[in-house]
């Protein structure tokens, strides 16, 4: 793959840039690890959060790097719409890491040091490498705020960590959690793109909280619904009758 992201216990995992199939888009992504024979690895695609492709990793294995996949799904989206890299700015312009960058670039180190202790390097030999990896730690974090769009929303999405705040122009906005945002995301499809020709635009803010407020109220019409028909079968015993 194309794009670097991160290195946790010897995974490897890099990206593609963003790619448009079939009116969707996606980002491919690629897990490997060395083994004494070659490389295990496992090829998934976001937004689905799916593996097409694995070789050596166990099914808990593939499951615990689903799992890793989804927690950084966004930062990953983000990085492969704007071609990847991994430095940042926040709302003032100040350049830094995320949280989740900052771990990765620590546990890289370490695992660099840890080779080199595990090597039999003396301890001026160890003292020297670690001069060396002083610039590869970040000397201080910043909360990031990552700014995306997508073609079928006209509005901008600012992800900052657990919070998702969904905005246009005119300092409308809406906020929501991350879960909520990928629920949203999919339910409405905001990665198809929109045929201008034909007129099409995204969805605004406005409409969009339109539609939200409306599926509430669907959804809690529907559990009332569920509601009374337990209290009536429960009334009536309804199950006897129709014995």
């Amino acid at each position: 793959m194309k794009h670097y992201y991160s290195t946790v216990d010897s995974i490897v995992l890099t990206h593609s840039d963003m790619v448009t199939e079939s009116n969707s888009r996606r980002v491919y992504v690629r897990f490997q690890r060395p083994n004494e024979k070659g490389i295990d690895f496992a090829e998934g695609v976001l937004p689905e959060n799916t593996f097409i492709k694995t070789y050596g990793f166990s099914e808990d294995e593939l499951l615990e790097l689903s799992t890793y996949l989804k927690d950084n799904a966004l930062l990953i989206w983000d990085y492969a719409q704007k071609g990847g890299g991994l430095n940042f700015t926040d709302s003032k312009g100040e350049s830094g890491m995320t949280d989740e960058q900052y771990r990765n670039t620590i546990e890289t180190v370490y695992q660099k040091l840890k080779a080199d202790v595990e090597a039999g390097k003396t301890p001026e030999e160890i003292l020297a490498a670690i001069a060396a990896l002083k610039n590869e730690l970040p000397n201080e974090r910043c909360t990031m705020q990552n700014k995306m769009t997508f073609p079928a929303l006209d509005a901008d999405v600012v992800i900052g960590g657990d919070t998702v705040t969904i905005t246009n122009d005119d300092g409308d906005a809406i906020q929501v959690s991350a879960d909520e945002w990928e629920m949203l995301r999919k339910k409405w499809r905001f990665d198809d793109v929109v045929d201008s020709k034909d007129g099409g635009t995204g969805m605004t803010v406005y409409q969009l909280r339109i539609c939200m407020e409306a599926s509430r109220q669907a959804e809690s019409q529907e559990s009332e619904i569920e509601r009374l028909k337990a209290e009536i079968s429960d009334k009536f015993n309804i199950s006897r009758m129709h014995r």
